[in-house]
């Protein structure tokens, strides 16, 4: 039987085309995996994830804040993805303040699909 893997994608509704391209991508790996891929606000889906993604656009909205405190906080591998484009205050200060991630800058979905397959890859 093959191994699920859980992967939770964080992200403000103006990012759900990004989501989806996101879900179709792994859907496309030539592996033998189980996806199980959340992207509704749930808490308890970040606790149970193996691997938790964000794709930070032009803004933040709640709960993606609190979906990262719990990422890191059960030590979950995080992957983060920032779109080169111009950010509202609150999504300026939201990157700010998490510095610390490796952010992958991205121009355009496809960047973002190639990104996020290499770093899923390295992950498995």
């Amino acid at each position: 039987m093959a191994t699920r893997v859980r992967i939770f994608i964080s992200a403000a509704p103006g990012e759900d085309p990004a989501r989806e391209l996101l879900g179709r991508a792994l859907a496309e790996l030539p592996v033998n995996i189980g996806w199980v891929i959340k992207r509704t606000p749930d808490i308890d889906s970040v606790a149970e994830c193996h691997l938790y993604a964000l794709v930070l656009g032009t803004d933040i909205w709640a709960p993606v804040g609190l979906e990262l405190w719990w990422a890191r906080r059960t030590e979950k591998p995080i992957l983060a993805y920032a779109a080169d484009a111009g950010r509202t205050p609150a999504g300026q200060a939201f990157r700010q303040e998490n510095a610390f991630l490796d952010w992958r800058r991205y121009a355009d979905l496809q960047a973002l699909r190639r990104a996020f397959l290499r770093d899923t890859c390295r992950f498995l």
